[in-house]
């Protein structure tokens, strides 16, 4: 997510901070600070109250967070990856690497945040009777309680059948258990936007009522119900979509190799000058895959190292390229490059232990818009390759 504050590592798994939560950690605190404190805890100074709802606010994202950890946590222990946990505006973020291999472990992982947030919104509770019996100040007792009853409220919330609510999850898992996850998607989208559209509606009747806060709130999060409903549904289409072409019908064959021992200037006047191509099959010295290179790579070479700079040298090692079969999918294409951090290719094709083929940015755009342009007018699957 663009405009996220890295704020270290759990697990390895980095962790941010959009800049849209900042903003909320200063609404949360003004709203706890002059809306909640001062009807629980009158007579306080306006520097007590804000010192109070500041940090009422930040124990709220650090209860989001736990949410998400719990996501996380739960996810590494049924062997998925996940590449980022990101608190925003509306909640939390858990970027998983690809969707659950089946219901039970979509429905884990799904249940795993609401349930934390209920279990931290009993720690605030007992918290709670604790600073009663102890003597705290009541402005500690209050914030306390409010923080109890948000993080049950946000279990409870959580839980609302809408992508991408956990409850989204939950409804999708259970579908799937007894449809297939296509289905299973199109109806949670459904779920989705009537949901969405509910919120919408309540959002411009409390507006029109006079409240424009909560009514410009829930508007806000009915419109995102209803984007992700939408986005849920057209990914899945086009998962499915992808899932139909092959890696062998978008690859160029690895007719015309790069040896790694050349230097930068004779693979220039012997090989790319006379390819009509822009990705190359690198091999080293025995014959064996060495790596891949691109005519994009060499634009970061210094002019004055092309004479002496070796393709070994300027080229993606085999251990820092996606490789895949030409037997698999465009979406397991686009997985495998998204595992790698979301960067286009080039890829290697190989076969038993052969180079077969290599895959460049324009030959997966071009896979991609005849994917999309196929599903547009429902054209039957054909080779995407002339």
């Amino acid at each position: 997510m663009k405009g996220t504050i890295p704020c270290g590592r759990w697990a390895g798994i980095p962790i941010g901070i959009h800049w849209s939560a900042l903003a909320a950690v200063a609404l949360i605190a003004y709203m706890v600070a002059f809306s909640v404190l001062p009807g629980l805890t009158p007579g306080l100074s306006a520097a007590a109250y804000w010192m109070a709802g500041t940090a009422a606010a930040v124990l709220l994202m650090v209860s989001l967070l736990a949410h998400e950890l719990a996501h996380t946590a739960t996810a590494l222990r049924s062997g998925m990856r996940v590449r980022a946990m990101t608190l925003w505006l509306l909640g939390g973020q858990t970027e998983l690497d690809g969707d659950a291999p089946n219901p039970r472990t979509e429905l884990r992982i799904a249940l795993a945040g609401p349930l934390a947030s209920a279990a931290v919104g009993g720690v605030f509770a007992g918290l709670t009777s604790l600073a009663g019996y102890a003597g705290w100040p009541p402005v500690v007792r209050a914030c306390l309680a409010w923080l109890a009853l948000v993080n049950l409220i946000l279990a409870a919330f959580n839980l609302l059948p809408a992508v991408p609510m956990d409850g989204g999850r939950v409804l999708h898992a259970l579908l799937w258990r007894r449809r297939s996850t296509d289905r299973a998607t199109a109806i949670t989208a459904l779920v989705g936007r009537l949901i969405g559209s509910l919120f919408i509606g309540f959002g411009v009747v409390i507006l029109f009522g006079g409240d424009l806060v909560d009514g410009m709130w829930l508007g806000l999060l009915g419109w995102f119900l209803l984007a992700a409903a939408a986005g849920e549904e057209v990914n899945a289409v086009r998962r499915n979509q992808f899932s139909q072409v092959f890696v062998r019908d978008v690859m160029a064959p690895a007719d015309t190799i790069a040896p790694a021992w050349f230097t930068v200037d004779t693979f220039l006047e012997q090989v790319a000058s006379a390819a009509h191509r822009r990705v190359f099959a690198v091999i080293d010295f025995s014959g064996q895959p060495f790596g891949v290179l691109s005519l994009a790579m060499l634009t970061s070479v210094p002019v004055e190292r092309l004479r002496t700079a070796r393709v070994a040298d300027v080229c993606r090692k085999l251990a820092d390229t996606v490789v895949v079969a030409p037997d698999s999918t465009l979406a397991d294409l686009l997985a495998a490059l998204q595992r790698r951090g979301g960067a286009v290719g080039p890829a290697l094709v190989i076969d038993n232990g052969t180079m077969v083929g290599t895959i460049g940015d324009d030959d997966i755009a071009r896979a991609v818009e005849l994917a999309l342009l196929r599903q547009s007018s429902g054209a039957a699957a054909v080779a995407v390759r002339p």
